[in-house]
């Protein structure tokens, strides 16, 4: 709820919507930052991939869009970063409005990703178009994801997690649920049972497809790092869970035209067969299940 008393005290934070899209097998970074230097208009400085708090076994490549003459969303910071499998991730930010009805406002709108969507596949294709030679197994179609985090990190004065909590919780589910009007107390409490704190001066709402993160600038940069890998990696289970079903599905197909079936007391079904296979696969198996099936087609 939206107090009197500091409705109107100025906001300072972003917005950012992250646009993942999985364009191929695998991305040779070492020949993008190559590739980046011959083809921007001019030499380009490369972003730190990550804050010191996070570690990447190969990190990303993070590139200004800007910086490479690809033309972004109007009011909005494009930001591309592609990652060593496959995923390429378009960020745009923008700043927040400086109030909170304003921000409940704008920001129920920015959950509609239509055009800012649009607008990243955009910046994205220009993007591959360039890098052409880094992507092995390049994508016509994309499996995209998307995530929305508001980040506020300049309240003048100052509360705590707790206190945050106590003035706008209800302001900040209903930002994260985009809804017009208040919540109920029930689905209030819903968004924000899974809140984090790790210092009593910061907070993590997360929810399916937005979260709200009230931290110094510093601490938010390491939290946004985290949810957009975690949303590349949802990408990726995505990508896997598709290529085991046409995978099984085709298998199947084989054996009952070899006159394996229900009356073996098998599976009779690819899904099923999905889930006898599964459940006892690990991922280095996947792994070479999948390098097999690729050398066999």
């Amino acid at each position: 709820m939206i107090l009197a008393s500091d409705s109107l005290q100025p906001l300072a934070g972003t917005a950012t919507a992250f646009f993942l899209y999985d364009v191929g097998e695998a991305i040779d970074l070492a020949r993008v930052q190559t590739l980046i230097q011959a083809t921007a208009p001019a030499p380009l400085r490369f972003k730190t991939a990550a804050p010191s708090s996070v570690e990447y076994q190969q990190a990303p490549v993070v590139i200004d869009a800007a910086a490479m003459g690809l033309a972004g969303a109007e009011g909005f910071r494009t930001r591309i970063k592609a990652f060593d499998y496959g995923v390429v991730s378009v960020a745009l930010t923008r700043a927040l409005p400086t109030t909170w009805p304003a921000l409940l406002d704008e920001g129920r709108t920015w959950h509609d990703t239509a055009g800012t969507g649009a607008v990243a596949e955009r910046v994205c294709r220009a993007f591959l178009d360039r890098m052409a030679p880094a992507i092995a197994q390049p994508r016509t179609q994309f499996l995209t994801e998307d995530y929305l985090v508001f980040v506020v990190n300049g309240m003048p004065s100052g509360p705590g997690a707790a206190e945050l909590l106590a003035r706008h919780g209800q302001d900040i589910a209903q930002l994260l649920r985009a809804e017009p009007a208040p919540l109920s107390a029930q689905e209030r409490d819903e968004v924000l049972r899974h809140r984090i704190s790790y210092l009593a001066s910061d907070l993590v709402v997360p929810t399916w497809s937005s979260a709200f993160i009230y931290d110094t600038d510093a601490g938010a940069q390491g939290t946004l790092e985290l949810l957009e890998y975690a949303n590349s990696q949802l990408l990726e289970f995505r990508y896997y869970d598709q290529l085991l079903d046409a995978e099984l599905g085709r298998i199947y197909a084989q054996l009952q035209a070899r006159g394996w079936g229900s009356s073996s007391g098998r599976p009779t079904s690819a899904r099923s067969c999905r889930r006898s296979t599964t459940s006892t696969a690990s991922p280095s198996s996947r792994r070479r299940w999948r390098a097999a099936s690729s050398s066999s087609s």
